[in-house]
């Protein structure tokens, strides 16, 4: 299955030009002192990279070996992002060849070779990984305690406030179910978030296996879903479509299996008393597998 998603279905997604995106992901992932120290390790022909005991050889397989676990797959998703859209883990792996180059680089002396430049001495690095530990711990620690006085931007629930979105599902579906006297299945209307966050956050376990994708709905593609819920919801069964678009919430689809639906909710998340994004919900009532016929 995994083979089918990340290939054949990637490209019957809609087509779009996606190549200044790659470069950023390119950008953050390397850094600029990593894309010159790259750019100097793809053409150079060193000891510091070849080793120093290497015949032309055993040197000439060292430098191919290189070039072509980094290059061969940076050019596919190269070619991909003119059509399509990239993401930043998926080319985390390639750079895996380039660590030790850029280590050894770190361990030229400044009087050596390419380095032998004021802006390009290896001190740079140093630099740079204080920038860089400094932004990273300063962004996780204020997604998980907050920055005083640091609001959080937009509509954040992933990856700040999933906890706190747990316990809004919790209140919501615990009082739906009091007023409507049966239990609500939870239906996250994305690709990979709500279901599976509400689930592992919802503080009454018994529960938290009371949620799906929409796809299951409409008797499609659900990802795990599908396995962990092969058959379709029961005829009847009260929904809660949860959403984190607007749009999304009002799909056609959903009018054509659910009954009565009610009014779009908006509900505000907070994360220590500060916002920290929101999401959209309704409730789909008279649940039927068989779509209606228009």
């Amino acid at each position: 299955m995994g083979f089918g998603f990340q290939s054949s279905r990637r490209f019957q997604e809609r087509p779009e030009f996606k190549l200044p995106e790659l470069l950023l992901f390119v950008f953050a992932l390397l850094t600029p002192m990593g894309i010159v120290g790259a750019f100097h390790a793809i053409r150079s022909s060193g000891d510091w990279i070849l080793g120093a005991d290497a015949d032309d050889k055993v040197a000439g397989r060292r430098r191919l070996l290189f070039v072509t676990v980094t290059l061969l797959p940076f050019a596919v998703f190269f070619v991909f992002s003119f059509t399509h859209r990239t993401k930043i883990s998926w080319t985390g792996p390639i750079w895996l060849a380039l660590l030790p180059v850029l280590a050894a680089q770190l361990a030229t002396r400044p009087d050596e070779g390419f380095w032998n430049r004021p802006w390009l001495r290896p001190r740079l690095w140093v630099p740079t990984m204080v920038l860089l530990s400094l932004f990273y711990g300063g962004a996780f620690w204020h997604m998980s305690l907050g920055i005083p006085l640091l609001p959080y931007p937009g509509r954040t629930v992933k990856p700040v406030a999933w906890e706190e979105f747990g316990r809004e599902m919790d209140t919501i579906l615990n009082r739906l179910e009091r007023e409507e006297g049966q239990e609500p299945l939870l239906i996250g209307i994305d690709r990979h978030f709500i279901a599976s966050e509400a689930s592992f956050y919802r503080r009454d376990k018994d529960k938290s296996m009371r949620t799906t994708r929409t796809e299951r709905v409409y008797g499609g593609n659900g990802t795990m879903y599908e396995y962990w819920f092969p058959d379709r919801p029961p005829k009847g069964t009260l929904m809660l479509f949860v959403s984190f678009d607007r749009d999304t919430i009002d799909d056609p689809r959903i009018h054509a299996h659910v009954k009565d639906l009610g009014p779009i909710h908006e509900q505000q998340v907070t994360k220590r008393g500060r916002p920290a994004g929101g999401f959209f919900y309704r409730v789909g009532r008279g649940y039927d597998p068989s779509p209606k016929k228009r």
